[in-house]
C-alpha cells in the first residue's frame, strides 16, 4: 500500500461515532480515543498494548488475537467483528501506517457498535 494510498484509507476510517487507535508495527496499542474506551467498556489504559483483546467474549479471545495478530505480522488492513463482554457487537477495521519507502511503521485504525 502506497503512502497515498494510506493516506486514503485514514480517511475513510475517520468516522464521529468510531472509537479510534494508533499501534505500533508489533501491533500493541499505544494510544485509544475516549470513544474507543466507552465502547470496549474499559478505562483507556486497560485498552493499551494488547489487552484491548481481553474485553472479548471469551469464546471469541481466540479468534481476535489470531485476526489482529495475522494482520499486523503481515502488515495489512483488517476488518473483523467480535463481541465484547457486555454484549455489544465491535467492528474492528485497521490500515498500516507506511513510512516514505512503503515500510510498515505501525497501524491506525477505529472500532464501531455494528449491533
Amino acid at each position: 500500500m502506497t503512502l497515498e494510498a494510506t493516506q486514503r484509507a485514514l480517511l475513510d476510517l475517520h468516522e464521529e461515532n468510531a472509537g479510534h487507535f494508533l499501534a505500533g508495527k508489533d501491533g500493541h496499542f499505544f494510544w485509544v480515543s475516549d470513544k474507543f474506551s466507552e465502547i470496549m467498556d474499559r478505562e483507556r489504559e486497560e485498552c493499551l498494548g494488547l489487552e484491548w483483546i481481553e474485553a472479548a467474549h471469551g469464546t471469541e479471545k481466540v479468534a481476535v488475537f489470531s485476526n489482529w495478530s495475522l494482520a499486523t505480522s503481515n502488515a495489512t488492513a483488517s476488518n473483523f467483528s467480535f463481541t465484547v463482554k457486555h454484549g455489544v457487537r465491535i467492528q474492528l477495521r485497521s490500515v498500516p501506517v507506511l513510512d516514505q519507502k512503503d515500510k510498515p511503521i505501525g497501524f491506525v485504525g477505529n472500532i464501531k457498535e455494528i449491533s
